[in-house]
């Protein structure tokens, strides 16, 4: 590496000059001619250069010219370029009267090898023989003759002093694969990998270097011609020409190919562009900047292929279909969050494909990958309204061309879309069956292996066991006809499962027992992972629990770093797979026997905290961290590890360890380039003890986990620890939700609310505990603990007279242990600003549509009334609360207030917007500052309040949306957010607000600011916990302040006057 990483660094750093280094390479071969040094060689040179275009002919004439060569003057000044028309006719001229005149043999090969009349190649042979036939070997002449009439040939015939000079001629002809078979292309690539160890000039070294790069590419091995890129762009001898940069043309898409992106940008920007925009080679320059944003686009530089795609789409010239720019234009927009111009860029390709379409052209296959994207994209982001349509439509475009296999991908698609949206088991599987029969008989092998695999294992979860075993039977014989081993054994492993959900553990053991047989190494990293689980189940059934535990251990651990290194670059959280779930889940069950409750519930914190090193991972968050050389390295290193790690599950114990070392040696390369990304480096395993360490004993932690239609529910104090699991039963499944979506809507059943308190067992919580943490997980994001009812209530709607846990302890929140330890202490630095507030009443000159907030600037200047403790505070309201400003306020404040829309989104976290005024537009989404422009910032905020969220596609927050502007303010240093987790009314959210900043200036800690703020409204206000339980705080809950010393007794003082006052309005509201 350190090798490459040199030559890399040697090589120009600037475009080269075309104009300069033609001039210089001609005076070059005319030396080499005049001192007739590689004479021959030289002259092609030359004349390659001479003949790129009639512009360049002028540079080259005058280098003649100049020159004291009688013979060059003749030769270039009789036959001298005047169109573009008759440069090939006039080039192969020259070659010829210099070939006679001299009697080079290697000439006349390369004159045989080009693509001319037969009849004119005949005559120039004939010529050559009149004059020269009695100085030629009859290997010679049958050498010549098999050239000229496109003849097979052996490396062992090419036995002549300029043999790389006609290895060149022959490789570049365009008979190529006439002249080598594969085999002998082969024989080539060796030679000329011995030849290069031997002592040969400069020139000579630079022709091999193209044969063999020529060579490789003819047999696809883009790995050899990416290890000449050094030598091949630092060599100065090859002639600039067209067919230069056709041949580094295909350097680059072998650099692509294989994923070097930072040397094939280099190649594009310092070599490819410069020359064909000197040769005018419009289309070639447009393809190549096409390329360019491609390669960027890898990198995860989204930006920067935007830009070269919105160059080429406003360029009024440009050889680029419309219909290409408008689909790649929207890949952008989608993964910079712009899902407006995502969607519009998406749908004026479909239409420019339509207009573009010629009688000939095969436009509907780009017509349906756009419908399919528009499927694809509205059902991530839930909206099955607008999918539908659009799969429909591939469906009907499909039927109309009788594509067999496009349909059975639609089928599939469908399939998998009742499966995962609704978990509509009998739709998904007529879906499979159709896609089945589409992919048997459009004979696709591949798609219909993925098919039925995805069936197989529906079967099995329904328990149509009878039906799963025909298919795998079914399987096997299309694996054995094949012979496809790693399929086979997919098999064997699901007749595994089928016999663990019938007990049968003999039948377990044969099919383990006859996977043995056979070598893993094939096999994928997810089915590795199946074969792993079914041995740990069979253990587990045997009671040889210890056994599972460190057979499963290792796997679970390769299980949790491949993910921290997986991510989705739109939602920045790890691809969960079920058998990932799956292993998680068995290792809980083997714990829960040995009695391990500490590392229970440490496997279970690394679950949340996998998406904290996703976040890292995130493309957005890399590219706007490292170069783009660091990037591309990353990404191989990254796929060269999770190839070890699926090489690690399935090596014998011998191999196992030296795996691991390189795994470790590659893993901390990789952290030598993260480290510019990842500010803390998070522990491998933590520890339950400095969790308790830190605790007091007045506090307990409730740290909730969903994993396979099971809740764990973690209790942590600082003596004890305790682990219970809820089945998350259907009418479970439905009371959450109800109860969530009642508080959403502002149709709160305290009955709904009780029953989650008596399924959570929080009358269990020990007495002498006053403050709970709670780590949340999906559905229990959206019901903050501090709403539920103590007792049952009078009626569904009895808020009055109702007790909530807020009055009985104060709550924080955390999104994971680790962050509970890392967020624990108060900010530190001296900010500039105690206190900046945000805030936007009317959006009428917003694109988007978004109500207006009458209150919000009301809101804003009431805190900063309140606020007497703090000095220093500044309220930006209207046109004055622009992007600028926030990002300036973001890095100097102390407190954040934000008095304006945002927008929390579940699906892509790290689009979560602020909707600010822009001074300076940036374009149609202007308005929209997005969580992942906050990476670079370097925050040291005690606060930031975000009053007035929205979720963008419904009335609340969902978990990892909440996670996602967490992690992605707590990784830009904020240490604590607070945000309603639904819509309020813009006067409720106001007051609200000032009363929690009212407290905050009295000196409490900002979770028991919120819980007085709270009370406060349940006794004074609504006590429907919609109206107040919305607010929550996320993170480091200290004081931002001292709290007076007079003030010690204010809390207690304040609930009983509140209960005082409340009475009356409790006993108001029955009534």
């Amino acid at each position: 590496m350190l090798f490459t990483l040199l030559l890399t660094y040697l090589l120009p750093s600037q475009p080269i000059d075309p104009y300069i280094s033609i001039t210089n390479q001609a005076n070059t071969y005319i030396e080499y001619i005049k001192l007739d040094t590689q004479k021959d060689l030289s002259f092609w040179a030359l004349n390659e250069l001479y003949s790129s275009s009639c512009e360049v002919n002028k540079n080259v004439s005058r280098a003649i010219g100049q020159s004291a060569s009688s013979f060059l003057q003749r030769i270039f000044s009789d036959f001298e370029c005047t169109t573009k028309e008759n440069e090939d006719s006039l080039k192969f001229e020259r070659l010829e009267y210099y070939a006679i005149e001299t009697g080079s043999f290697s000439t006349l090969i390369n004159i045989l090898s080009l693509t001319r009349p037969k009849g004119k190649l005949n005559s120039t042979y004939s010529k050559f023989l009149d004059r020269w036939q009695q100085s030629l070997s009859s290997d010679q002449i049958q050498l010549a003759e098999a050239v000229k009439d496109r003849n097979n040939i052996s490396l062992t015939e090419i036995n002549t002093e300029s043999k790389l000079f006609i290895l060149y001629s022959l490789l570049f002809s365009e008979f190529v694969n006439n002249y080598f078979t594969a085999d002998e292309f082969t024989i080539i690539i060796t030679y000329l990998n011995n030849t290069q160890q031997t002592d040969i000039t400069d020139f000579d070294r630079s022709i091999l270097n193209f044969n063999l790069v020529k060579a490789a590419y003819e047999t696809n091995r883009y790995i050899l011609i990416s290890n000449k890129f050094n030598e091949l762009i630092a060599s100065e001898l090859y002639p600039h020409s067209e067919k230069k940069v056709g041949v580094f043309s295909g350097l680059d898409f072998a650099l692509s190919y294989i994923g070097n992106y930072s040397e094939s940008l280099y190649l594009q920007r310092n070599i490819l562009i410069p020359l064909s925009r000197y040769y005018d080679q419009k289309s070639r320059t447009d393809f190549v900047l096409l390329q360019q944003s491609a390669n960027l686009y890898n990198l995860g530089k989204y930006e920067d292929a935007k830009q070269i795609l919105e160059d080429l789409y406003n360029d009024p010239n440009s050889t680029i279909p419309k219909s290409q720019l408008y689909n790649n234009l929207s890949l952008c927009y989608k993964q910079l969050g712009q899902k407006n111009e995502y969607t519009q860029f998406l749908l004026r390709a479909i239409q420019q494909a339509e207009n573009e379409k010629k009688p000939d052209d095969n436009f509907y296959k780009v017509k349906l990958g756009l419908y399919q994207n528009l499927f694809v994209y509205y059902n991530s982001i839930g909206d099955s309204t607008s999918a539908m349509p659009y799969i429909r439509k591939a469906q009907n475009l499909a039927e109309l061309n009788n594509d067999q296999f496009e349909l059975g991908s639609i089928h599939f698609y469908l399939g998998d879309y009742y499966l995962e949206r609704f978990n509509d088991f009998d739709k998904a599987l007529i879906q499979f069956n159709i896609a089945q029969t589409l992919f048997t008989s459009s004979q696709n092998y591949l798609n219909n292996k993925l098919l039925l695999s995805k069936k197989i294992e529906l079967l099995i979860e329904i328990d149509s066991l009878q039906e799963a075993q025909k298919t795998i039977q079914e399987v096997k014989n299309i694996a054995s006809e094949s012979s496809d081993t790693p399929q086979y054994l997919e098999a064997l492993i699901f007749e595994g499962n089928i016999a663990v959900k019938q007990n049968n553990l003999d039948k377990i053991q044969s099919f383990i027992d006859e996977i043995k047989v056979y070598s893993l190494e094939d096999l994928e990293f997810e089915v590795l992972v199946r074969y792993f689980n079914l041995q740990a189940t069979l253990f587990y059934k045997k009671s040889l629990y210890r056994e599972a535990y460190v057979y499963l251990k290792p796997t679970l651990n390769q299980i949790i770093e491949r993910a921290k290194g997986s991510v989705e670059s739109e939602t920045g959280f790890w691809s969960v797979k079920k058998e990932y779930l799956d292993s998680f889940e068995l290792m809980m069950s083997i714990l829960k026997k040995l009695d391990y409750t500490a590392e229970s519930i440490v496997f279970l914190d690394k679950l949340k905290t996998i998406n904290d090193a996703s976040l890292y991972n995130n493309p957005l968050l890399k590219a706007s961290k490292l170069s783009e050389k660091e990037l591309a390295e990353e990404k191989k290193l990254i796929a060269r590890i999770q190839n070890l790690r699926t090489e690690y599950l399935s090596a014998d114990e011998n191999s196992k360890q030296a795996l691991k070392t390189e795994i470790d040696k590659l893993s901390a390369q990789r952290q030598l380039l993260t480290n510019k990304v990842i500010k803390s480096s998070p522990e491998s395993d933590l520890p339950i003890w400095k969790v308790q360490q830190q605790m007091n004993t007045e506090e307990l932690i409730l740290h909730y986990t969903e994993l396979n239609n099971k809740l764990y529910v973690s209790s942590i104090s600082k003596q004890n620890l305790d682990l219970y699991i809820i089945d998350i039963t259907n009418d479970i499944d439905l009371a959450l939700k109800e109860a969530a979506n009642g508080l959403a809507a502002g149709k709160t059943s305290l009955s709904s609310l009780f029953k989650v308190y008596n399924l959570l067992r929080l009358k269990n919580i020990p007495e002498g505990i006053t403050q709970i943490t709670v780590i949340p997980d999906n559905e229990l994001y959206r019901i903050p603990l501090d709403v539920l009812p103590t007792e049952k209530p009078n009626s569904a709607h009895s808020f009055g007279s109702t007790n909530y846990m807020i009055e009985d302890y104060s709550f924080k929140y955390f999104t994971s242990l680790k962050d509970y330890l890392e967020n624990n202490r108060n900010a530190q630095g001296n900010l500039e600003t105690d206190f900046s507030a945000f805030a936007i009443s009317y959006f009428d000159d917003f694109p988007e549509t978004l109500p207006s907030l009458p209150f919000a600037t009301q809101e804003a200047r009431e805190i900063q009334r309140v606020l007497t403790s703090f000095e220093d505070k500044k309220v930006f309201t209207g046109n004055g609360a622009t992007e600028q400003a926030f990002q300036t306020q973001l890095n100097t404040s102390k407190i954040l207030h934000v008095a304006t829309h945002s927008e929390v989104s579940s699906r892509d976290p790290l689009f979560s917007t602020i909707y600010l005024k822009s001074a300076e537009s940036k374009g149609t989404e202007g308005n929209a500052l997005y969580a992942y422009e906050l990476f670079d910032n370097q925050l040291e905020n005690d606060l930031i309040m975000l009053n007035s969220c929205s979720s963008g596609t419904g009335s609340y927050l969902q978990g990892t949306g909440i996670m996602g502007i967490s992690r992605a303010l707590r990784y830009a240093g904020a240490k604590s957010l607070a945000l309603n987790l639904w819509e309020v009314n813009d006067k409720i959210a106001a007051d609200f607000a000032t009363n929690f900043y009212a407290h905050i200036n009295q000196g409490y800690s900002k979770s028991d600011a919120m819980r007085l703020a709270k009370i406060n409204h349940i006794k004074t206000g609504s006590a429907d916990p919609h109206y107040w339980g919305a607010y929550t705080l996320i993170g480091n809950s200290n004081p931002i302040i001292k709290k007076p010393a007079s003030s010690q007794f204010v809390l207690p003082l304040l609930i009983t006057v509140g209960l005082l006052v409340g009475f009356k309005v409790r006993k108001k509201s029955i009534e």
